[in-house]
């Protein structure tokens, strides 16, 4: 092997390495300064529509409770093929159909905002609650502040969960805590770049 292949992996190596250090690193920090950091205090406005996003039933319940106080007229599902985000289960929680919009090809948490926001503009729509569980609070409002920009105006109102720091971290937590803490990191990074 020649001399600048040798180089060139090794600077690849400490770069790897570098990286993996860095990522490691800041979850630790985080996870030890913060897992309660991922959670945000609801502030739900009334606004055109209720932006749910698949993951569990209950997130699907709160926007329910959201549409029941009179809050928005519609609900956009994102994601609505995935269970705990049906028509169905809409519907069999008292909302109308004629008040249920669909969207069934989010896959992340970033096309989620991709396809309501799409979803938001067919139907003139200028405001949404976006409802999704309080462990995913912060990455979801650092996607969808991103992705909406300043087009449509945002509220959010977070579904409470297994998730709650405040009486110590189980493993369950913990390792939620590392796993948004980690893809957060990544639509950061990504962010720089796309959006």
């Amino acid at each position: 092997m020649s001399v600048t292949k040798q180089k060139i992996r090794r600077i690849l190596l400490v770069l790897f390495l570098t990286n993996l250090f860095i990522i490691l690193t800041v979850s630790i920090i985080l996870l030890t300064i913060g897992p309660d950091l991922l959670i945000k205090k609801n502030n739900p406005k009334p606004s055109d529509a209720i932006v749910v996003l698949s993951g569990n039933q209950e997130r699907l319940e709160h926007a329910s409770d959201l549409y029941n106080k009179g809050l928005a007229d519609h609900i956009i599902l994102s994601n609505s093929t995935e269970s705990g985000t049906t028509m169905e289960e809409a519907i069999s929680l008292g909302i109308p159909k004629k008040s249920l919009l669909g969207e069934r090809g989010a896959t992340s948490t970033y096309e989620n905002s991709l396809f309501t926001k799409e979803i938001m503009k067919e139907n003139n729509f200028n405001s949404a609650i976006i409802v999704t569980s309080n462990y995913h609070a912060l990455r979801s409002k650092f996607t969808f502040d991103k992705v909406y920009n300043d087009d449509i105006q945002l509220s959010y109102s977070f579904a409470p969960s297994f998730y709650n720091p405040d009486n110590g971290i189980t493993k369950r937590e913990s390792e939620t805590a590392f796993k948004e803490y980690a893809k957060l990191s990544g639509y950061w990074f990504r962010s720089l770049f796309q959006w």
